[in-house]
């Protein structure tokens, strides 16, 4: 790009370079060139298309309208590019820049305003007539005019110059009236609303589409294009300008993007007088400037403040807390203000009630009268020194009345501790001392505990205080217990008591006996023994040792056992069979009065019968357990019943081979005609047996059969015609009509659902709710295009309108994919149309992108395409839903077309 830009009377720049004004320029064709006015062989820039020039910040679209702009920038005689002549008439400009974001309260300081200029889209061109020229902004209903001091050029933007806060200037700042906003210069559009009664604007703004796509762009007199709606409430014009982004509204303008900016009624305040009468409390700091010094004095609400570069004061008044005057007495000469830090500097001998500064300690005595307190009081615990004749007394005391003293005698008599509190504990130590102590130190009670031990009372521990440690006692001494009638030791232990020796307890009582009382005594590690044979002494209630038993117990045969007694009555468990080795045997035989039971662990029950076989006599059964099978292996023969027990027979019976043979006809197969059972086809006859028992000729019944061919004509299979070839002609032709089907599906649109709708309706609530869902069996679809279609209408402009279609393989919306989305761009729109094509391929769905503002998904072109798993080979839906922006609304559903098309070979 080629840019040049006006610099002054006597220079142009070139891509940022300052050239003298002595250029010609040349035109040939759609190109231009610029060489040196006085030496043909300085080309300054070579032939180049139109379109490559910027000039002052705009672009040309002929060559003509070119060279007109670039005559008077590249070359200058008095005559030529306006430039000074005696009779030069300067015009005044005003730039009008509406609302000034953001609404904060605080005027608008010359840093905004500059900051503003440097963020246009365009930049501003000044030329050397436009004197004065000012800017004007405005912010809550205020107007501000700052003088612009920058002279002629190309101005703000990211293309112009850069503007700097010391280049405006505030000249005036007064109330914004209709008249501003409709001036020729403000380049403002004004939208009436009308009467609005009840002050609703927003919603009157809303009522129709409004095009604001030029908002804060310049025009072509470099005047920035503004809006403003108006509508009358009460008889007042109110106005109120669009602050939001440049675009097209329908019906979406929020509270954000309007701005109350004034009304019929207002009027400009021009001076500080009418500011007063205007109203007389000010939020914003009243701000002086001396002009000679450089020094403000800022006033505001709880003082004021002097301000010199970077350097500021503040004097704040304290709030009030009454009604008092306050008068400043007049001084008899020149005074000044006396502050804290001067006034310790220069007073003597007092203390700061902050104490003495750090090097600067008090040099002499502090003497008090007598029974004077030095104390310290934070409302719960007063503590303090007395000095009095008597001595020195350090206290303390709170609010309950507890005190304690420590009092340094007077006269050698010591130092005492006193206290009314019962819980006292005297003089004690914060940290231990044990390990400082020396012979004439007073000690610690852990001192003396450590240094005496745990003692044992000579009448006994208290009750409640036991001891909780070991008692350890050498192996050489004895504990004698000794007492003039008896003597006891007793353990209070719910626990029991356990005696350990590693040779054994020994205890021996002179009476010869030892008793042992409690639930149960438990012996651990090794037997309890005697030390002899005291066998001739025991009675029934003595423990006796096992020669005893071992004595009484030997060679007890089972013999003996059935001679004590033969029979055992009502015994539950069977009797048990073992080995000689004392291990059970794989079963067990009961004996007991309704007979005898075999039972089997988990090798189940074998009985051999021996050579002549195993004979059951009795109505007896042989029964499994739960797991466990019968085997019963038979030689040769198998297992025979002895007589023929065929009139016994139940549906439960096992039958023997005669009864088979005698029901079982022979043949060669059995199947069904017609729906019809047949039973067998006897041998090779070609005759067929049915369950009623009439047998018919096989031919016969085939040719009764009509077979169609794809002549598209019956023909009867004549009678020399074999069942088998009758069946292969009829597969051939199944065959062709099913690739007729299947070329029928791939050259044709099949139709899932065309239906139209009269009582779907959504109203009264905002969440998303299923209109149609439309079931889909398993293989229906196959690899093709499939194509959903739905026509919806809405009543209500109370908010849009949210379109979605989604798949699942349940009829609800959780965990249902959402495969496409409409929303509605206009909350007026009464009709709207929804459709899209999916690709079905390898199980997945593929479609334009889910969320797109088109009705058909075709327009999106930024968006990511859908693509999502759908397995056709199982059921699954089609789901229609819609979402309601407003509850005021109403959505109907009126039709819904479900299309499919198979991909061709």
């Amino acid at each position: 790009m080629i840019i040049i830009n006006d610099l002054n009377e006597s220079r142009f720049t070139l891509n940022g370079v300052q050239y003298f004004k002595n250029y010609f320029t040349r035109v040939a064709g759609n190109s231009l060139s610029i060489y040196n006015a006085y030496n043909t062989c300085d080309v300054l820039v070579p032939f180049s298309p139109h379109e490559r020039f910027q000039v002052n910040g705009s672009l040309f679209e002929a060559v003509e309208e070119l060279q007109a702009a670039l005559v008077g920038i590249c070359y200058t005689r008095n005559t030529l590019n306006e430039g000074s002549p005696a009779d030069q008439n300067n015009i005044g400009r005003v730039i009008s820049f509406g609302e000034l974001l953001p609404q904060n309260g605080l005027y608008i300081t010359r840093e905004e305003a500059s900051a503003k200029i440097n963020s246009l889209a365009e930049p501003i061109t000044i030329s050397a007539k436009d004197s004065p020229v000012n800017f004007t902004f405005t912010r809550e209903g205020k107007m501000y005019g700052f003088e612009f001091l920058g002279g002629k050029g190309i101005w703000g933007s990211t293309s112009g110059s850069e503007v700097f806060p010391h280049q405006f200037l505030l000249k005036t700042l007064y109330d914004i009236t209709p008249e501003d906003i409709t001036g020729e210069t403000s380049g403002a559009t004004i939208i009436s609303l009308g009467e609005v009664p009840d002050g609703n604007f927003l919603a009157a703004a809303n009522s129709s589409q409004r095009d604001f796509s030029d908002s804060g762009i310049a025009d072509e007199d470099g005047t920035i294009k503004s809006y403003y709606f108006t509508y009358t409430n009460d008889s007042v014009l109110n106005f109120v300008q669009f602050v939001g982004e440049a675009g097209v509204y329908n019906g979406n303008i929020t509270t954000d993007d309007l701005v109350s900016s004034t009304n019929s009624k207002a009027s400009p305040i021009i001076d500080y007088e009418g500011v007063l009468q205007y109203g007389k409390v000010a939020v914003s700091p009243a701000r002086h400037q001396d002009r000679l010094t450089g020094m403000i004095t800022e006033f505001n609400g709880s003082g004021f403040k002097s301000i010199k570069n970077e350097a500021a004061q503040t004097f704040k008044i304290a709030e009030p807390t009454g009604n008092h005057e306050v008068v400043f007495p007049p001084a008899n000469q020149n005074d000044s203000i006396v502050y804290a830090s001067q006034l310790q500097n220069e007073v003597n001998n007092y203390l700061p009630l902050t104490g003495t500064a750090d090097g600067n300690p008090i040099t002499g005595n502090i003497e008090v009268e007598e029974s004077t307190s030095i104390f310290h009081d934070n409302g719960f615990y007063t503590s303090g020194i007395i000095v009095e004749d008597g001595g020195v007394n350090l206290y303390g005391y709170d609010t309950t009345g507890i005190s304690c003293y420590l009092r340094f005698n007077q006269g050698g008599t010591g130092i005492s501790f006193s206290s009314n509190s019962s819980t006292s504990r005297g003089i004690r130590g914060q940290q231990d001392f044990t390990h400082n102590i020396t012979a004439l130190d007073y000690t610690q009670k852990k001192y003396v505990d450590e240094l005496v031990g745990t003692t044992i009372p000579l009448t006994g521990t208290a009750t409640g205080n036991p001891i909780t440690g070991d008692i350890v006692i050498d192996a050489t001494n004895t504990i004698g217990l000794k007492a003039s009638v008896a003597g006891e030791i007793t353990f209070d232990n719910t626990q029991g008591i356990a005696i350990s020796s590693d040779e054994g307890i020994r205890i021996d009582s002179g009476a010869g006996g030892l008793t042992i009382s409690g639930t149960f005594t438990t012996i651990e590690n090794s037997p309890l023994g005697y030390a002899e044979d005291l066998s001739s002494n025991y009675n029934e209630r003595s423990l006796v040792d096992k020669a005893y038993v071992d004595n009484i117990a030997t060679n007890i045969t089972f013999q003996e056992v059935l001679e004590a007694g033969s029979e055992a009555v009502l015994i539950s468990s069977p009797v048990t069979i073992q080995t000689d080795n004392g291990i059970n045997a794989k079963g067990s035989i009961g004996l007991n009065n309704s007979g005898v039971s075999i039972g089997g662990q988990s090798g189940g029950v074998s009985i051999s019968g021996g050579n002549d076989g195993l004979v059951l006599n009795q109505l007896n059964s042989i029964s499994a357990g739960n797991t466990a099978d019968i085997i019963i292996t038979a030689a040769n023969g198998g297992i025979k019943y002895s007589n023929n027990p065929i009139e016994g027979y139940t549906d439960r019976s096992l039958v023997d081979k005669e009864y088979v043979d005698n029901l079982v006809t022979s043949g060669t197969g059995f199947g069904f005609w017609n729906n019809t059972e047949i039973s067998w086809l006897e041998g090779t006859s070609e005759e067929i047996l049915f369950a009623d028992g009439t047998f018919a000729d096989i031919g016969e019944k085939v040719r009764s059969q009509q077979i169609g061919e794809d002549t598209g004509t019956d023909t009867n299979i004549t009678t020399t015609t074999s069942l088998q070839s009758a069946v292969w002609s009829l597969q051939a032709q199944l065959n062709t009509a099913n690739s007729y089907t299947e070329e029928l599906e791939t050259k044709t649109t099949q139709i899932l659902l065309n239906k139209a709708y009269s009582n779907i309706v959504l109203t009264g609530n905002t969440s998303e709710t299923i209109l149609t869902s439309v079931l889909i069996n398993a293989g229906t679809l196959q690899e093709g295009v499939l194509q959903i279609a739905a026509l919806f209408e809405k009543t209500g402009i109370a908010g849009n309108i949210y379109h979605r279609i989604y798949v699942n393989t349940i009829d609800s919306l959780t965990g249902a994919v959402r495969i496409a989305s409409l929303n509605s761009t206009s909350n007026a729109r009464p009709f709207t149309a929804f459709c899209r094509d999916f690709l079905l391929r390898n199980n997945t769905i593929y479609g334009f992108p889910e969320l797109t503002s088109s009705f058909d998904g075709v327009t999106d072109t930024v968006g990511t395409p859908l693509n999502a798993t759908l397995n056709i080979s199982q059921n699954f839906y089609i789901i229609i839903a819609g979402v309601l922006q407003s509850a005021d609304d109403t959505l109907y559903q009126k039709s819904l077309k479900i299309t499919f098309e198979k991909f061709t070979a």
